[in-house]
């Protein structure tokens, strides 16, 4: 499954679930309550034969907590840049040493408001985070020795 797939996968899900929210959610909540052994066995059970889906659902969180975002927003940024660095125009092509897949773009925010900018390569993240530094230590030394 490709890399779009599985979002829409996801999206597709999301959007049913919110359309039947407080029914599932009170079915889901019963049924743990009732059979908490039988849950905790069954969620270990889904997680192991849905690496795919778990990937999806951790990195919804990951977007979520770390930048205020949903999967969905992050794929909409992503088509709407083509999937390119929105800085050298080129796919990623790092990979993660953990699954030997290609990293996502990065999301770049603004550190202070938390605007999300764009999505970038690592490659142009990490340049931009030094040229960053780089003018805050030349504000820093004009501040302290050109004064």
């Amino acid at each position: 499954m490709s890399h779009k797939d599985l979002i829409k996968a996801k999206i597709y899900h999301a959007d049913y679930y919110q359309e039947h929210k407080e029914e599932k959610k009170a079915q889901a909540s019963e049924w743990r309550k009732s059979n908490p052994e039988k849950h905790k066995k069954s969620a270990e059970v889904w997680r192991k034969s849905n690496p795919d889906k778990m990937k999806i659902i951790r990195r919804n969180s990951e977007l979520k907590h770390n930048y205020g975002i949903t999967i969905k927003e992050y794929q909409q940024l992503w088509d709407a840049q083509n999937g390119l660095c929105a800085i050298c125009n080129s796919p990623e092509t790092v990979i993660n040493p953990n699954t030997k897949q290609i990293k996502w773009l990065a999301v770049d925010h603004d550190y202070k408001t938390g605007e999300i900018r764009a999505l970038l390569c690592k490659n142009c993240n990490v340049m931009l985070g030094k040229v960053n530094n780089i003018s805050w230590g030349i504000k820093l030394l004009w501040k302290n020795f050109c004064l």
